[in-house]
C-alpha cells in the first residue's frame, strides 16, 4: 500500500516536471524554449520570453513585456505593457494594458506577425 502511494506520487511529480520541461522561471521572468509547447502560466509581474517555435501559450495576470522570437507561435495574454514579435507568423492576442491610461506598445517585425486586442 505504501509503495503504491510512493509510486503514484513519483509519477505525478514526473508528469508535472515533463509539462514544464524547457521552461525557466525566475522571480523576474519566464523563458519558454521547448518547441510545440502548449501551456498556461501566471506572469505574476514577470516578463516573458518565448523563443519556442510552434507553440500555444496562455499568460494569466500582469506581464510587463512579452517577446516572441519563435515562429508560428500564438500567445493569449490578459494584461501586458509591451509586445515584441520577431518570429514569423506569430500572433499575440491581449485583453488590456497593464496601465489603464496607456496603450499597449507593439513592435511586430516578423513577417506575417501581429498583435490584436480582443
Amino acid at each position: 500500500m505504501m509503495n503504491e502511494k510512493l509510486l503514484s506520487f513519483g509519477l505525478l511529480i514526473l508528469s508535472i516536471s515533463s509539462a514544464n520541461a524547457g521552461t525557466e522561471m525566475t522571480h523576474s521572468r519566464i523563458i519558454i524554449s521547448s518547441p510545440d509547447t502548449v501551456a498556461s502560466y501566471d506572469c505574476a509581474g514577470r516578463s516573458v520570453n518565448i523563443p519556442a517555435p510552434d507553440s500555444r501559450i496562455t499568460l494569466k495576470g500582469s506581464c510587463p513585456m512579452i517577446t516572441v522570437a519563435g515562429p508560428n507561435t500564438t500567445v493569449y495574454v490578459e494584461s501586458v505593457n509591451k509586445i515584441n514579435i520577431y518570429g514569423p507568423n506569430s500572433k499575440v492576442y491581449y485583453q488590456k494594458s497593464t496601465h489603464p491610461s496607456r496603450q499597449v506598445s507593439i513592435n511586430a517585425v516578423g513577417p506575417g506577425s501581429a498583435a490584436y486586442k480582443r
